[in-house]
């Protein structure tokens, strides 16, 4: 399979995202970046018939992160940044919740990455990872949001990585990423083209977390880098070789941009019915079973709920659709309104004895009343639209 060529040196090149693509463990956040698979990989860049990734927490996460860079580079407030850098592909909800999230952050307590000076932002770095024996030299790439270095200790180099999202990262997660280490492994590398006075001794990395706080700081050991960087190497190799591209059901699947034509997610409730005849008996087996039942069982849940948000939206849409049996009715939903007003006018003080009136309480009433029509107090108003389904 291919990796595809950097624009920049020509050269083929993997990145943390493209790793992440293909399915190396260790290149995605859990619960924020889903796990790819091979035929994903190849959907992207051996077809080329997949786009970038391009969501709307991904945009406004670039957003944020032009934000803060420019707040840095030109020493202005949480405003102005975001009149510069602004999406206008986000809506004026995300622009509130920027602005909210941008002023929180510079109004906290200074963080430990802000006591060191800034030597660069946004810092594209690519070099050699290693050279195959059949395919020729692989490079490595990534974009590390600020490298910053401390005056006193200029042989220490601090690493800022910022996150927008909602989900709060542990600090072993931190450690697990292979993500970030491979940011360390390229300013190891590149520390002369950096422009440092001398080699870093060692790199700090600091996870900031923009709706809430810097995470404690995290340094790898020369034990985790090396393992990292075999298992980077076996990764590309096996992606040189993979011919087949395989799909692998994992829980990515459902957010996966070629899963409406992929076999092995079409496939998945028929798996599942393997799955339930096929429980193990052994302790260790069964929790590889238990693995994979919850995996096949979450997705199958978001598949039924696209599934019905699907017709939903084509129910809203143009009114009725019909479909295996089934009938979807686009209706409006109705609230009943009580005019107090004029229940008043009709039963006097008598109505601040009534906690709370509705329609069962004024039917009740109207059978003390029968002189008085309190019924022409009732009556409804829309307060949205449903869909419903119904046999046919």
């Amino acid at each position: 399979m291919i990796i595809p060529n950097s624009v920049r040196s020509g050269v083929p090149c993997v990145s943390p995202n493209s790793l992440r693509i293909y399915g190396g463990l260790g290149f995605d956040w859990p619960e924020v970046e889903p796990r790819g698979c091979p035929r994903q990989y190849y959907a992207r860049y051996g077809e080329q018939r997949v786009k970038r990734e391009d969501n709307e927490w991904l945009r406004y996460g670039r957003v944020m992160h032009r934000a803060i860079e420019h707040m840095e580079k030109h020493d202005c407030g949480p405003e102005e940044a975001l009149e510069a850098v602004w999406d206008i592909g986000l809506s004026d909800t995300r622009y509130a919740e920027a602005l909210k999230d941008l002023r929180a952050y510079i109004s906290r307590e200074a963080s430990p990455l802000d006591r060191y000076g800034t030597w660069a932002t946004e810092v594209h770095l690519e070099t050699e990872l290693y050279v195959d024996e059949e395919f020729g030299p692989t490079n490595i790439q990534g974009i590390i949001d600020r490298i910053s270095i401390d005056d006193d200790t200029p042989d220490v180099v601090h690493l800022g990585d910022w996150k927008s999202g909602f989900w709060y990262p542990s600090v072993q997660d931190v450690k697990e990423s292979a993500q970030l280490k491979t940011y360390v492994w390229l300013i190891m590398q590149l520390w002369e083209t950096l422009g440092f006075p001398r080699k870093p001794r060692r790199v700090v990395v600091h996870l900031d977390l923009i709706k809430w706080r810097e995470l404690p700081e995290v340094v790898f050991t020369d034990d985790e880098m090396e393992a990292w960087y075999a298992y980077t190497v076996a990764v590309c190799r096996t992606i040189w070789r993979d011919e087949d591209h395989k799909p692998r059901i994992n829980p990515g699947c459902a957010q996966c941009p070629v899963r409406d034509d992929c076999p092995a997610f079409q496939g998945i409730p028929d798996f599942a019915l393997e799955l339930l005849n096929v429980k193990p008996d052994d302790r260790d087996d069964l929790v590889g079973w238990r693995d994979k039942a919850a995996t096949v069982r979450t997705l199958l849940d978001k598949a039924v709920k696209e599934i019905d948000e699907r017709f939903r939206a084509d129910a809203m849409s143009e009114g009725e659709i019909k479909a295996g049996g089934y009938k979807w009715l686009r209706e409006t939903q109705w609230a009943n309104r009580i005019d107090l007003r004029k229940l008043h006018e009709l039963i006097g003080v008598r109505l601040y004895d009534e906690a709370t009136i509705t329609k069962t309480r004024l039917q009740a009433l109207q059978a003390e009343y029968r002189e008085l029509d309190l019924m022409s107090c009732l009556g409804r108003e829309p307060i949205g639209t449903h869909v419903t389904r119904t046999k046919e």
